[in-house]
């Protein structure tokens, strides 16, 4: 299987079939997190190593996925596609930047590292500011730290 990373990091997670509880956190925080003109991408069907061990319905896979995306406010820019490595079928989903951050799914989560976590009240109000354009880049980069990493992520 090619793909840009077999790590998971800050614009790339795998999920095996049976752990798909996180689908709507994950998508929220890829959409909260990734910059403009680049992609964060969910396999489903592939483990933390990166090996693709499958999924035995796609269409269904496909089904949950907009369905947890239709809970995404405000909406995320989205699409899945089915992926097929050595025989084995996998789902992936490509997560944009639509420049709307704050997304919500009942919380605003962002991605650290390869973690999906609660966004901090500070990134919060920095994200709701980069929507209403008050906040400079100039003014992030002075302030920087590793919460901050997001915003600054958002904007280069």
């Amino acid at each position: 299987m090619q793909q840009e990373s077999i790590w998971e990091d800050n614009l790339v997670e795998f999920k095996v079939e049976s752990d798909l509880q996180d689908i709507l956190k994950t998508i929220v925080a890829f959409a909260n997190s990734v910059k403009p003109d680049h992609i964060a991408v969910l396999k489903i069907g592939v483990d933390n190593s990166g090996f693709v061990k499958g999924v035995t319905n796609p269409d269904s896979i496909q089904k949950r996925v907009r369905s947890e995306c239709d809970k995404i406010y405000p909406p995320v820019l989205w699409k899945s596609f089915i992926r097929e490595d050595n025989g084995k079928t996998y789902i992936e989903v490509q997560v944009e930047s639509n420049g709307n951050a704050p997304h919500f799914g009942g919380q605003a989560w962002i991605r650290k590292g390869s973690e999906t976590i609660k966004a901090s009240e500070e990134v919060f109000q920095t994200m709701i500011a980069l929507r209403s354009d008050t906040v400079s880049y100039t003014h992030l980069r002075a302030h920087e730290t590793d919460s901050y990493l997001v915003c600054r992520l958002l904007l280069e």
